[in-house]
């Protein structure tokens, strides 16, 4: 039995002596792909396509993570948290669209927590919102046009 698909085959000897000729591990037009990666410019993101709302966002991403981070009583959360907004600040800076993204929910996730811990931190609540925003502002530049 032959088996053929595009150019990419090689031999594989059998049990019983016999070659069957299998599909190597090769990439076709039929299989599955890895996404791709979308950057600006070419992106159709409001990041990669109006200039002062991207300018917005990277002010307003700089802002959280200088100004309202450190002001936050929990430590652990605002730890968490400048983390999260640092990788966002470099993924949306160099015009990554999936890497904010990924950023984006990492970022999400860590004011979740910091949310969660609000019973011990009551006075971080209105910081938290105001981050909270500006990740919502993040998340429509990064949105399909």
């Amino acid at each position: 039995m032959i088996i053929r698909r595009a150019a990419c085959v090689r031999a594989t000897p059998l049990a019983l002596g016999a070659t069957v000729f299998v599909a190597a591990a090769c990439q076709t037009g039929d299989g599955p792909t890895a996404p791709v990666a979308l950057r600006c410019p070419t992106a159709r993101v409001l990041l990669c396509t109006d200039a002062s709302r991207a300018a917005a966002v990277h002010i307003a991403v700089t802002d959280a993570g200088a100004r309202l981070v450190p002001s936050l009583t929990g430590r652990d959360a605002g730890e968490q948290l400048a983390a999260r907004l640092s990788g966002l600040e470099g993924s949306l800076a160099a015009g990554e669209v999936t890497g904010a993204r990924a950023a984006l929910a990492r970022a999400q996730s860590a004011l979740a927590d910091a949310r969660a811990a609000l019973a011990s931190h009551p006075d971080d609540a209105p910081d938290l919102d105001a981050i909270a925003l500006t990740l919502d502002e993040i998340a429509s530049v990064l949105a399909d046009e």
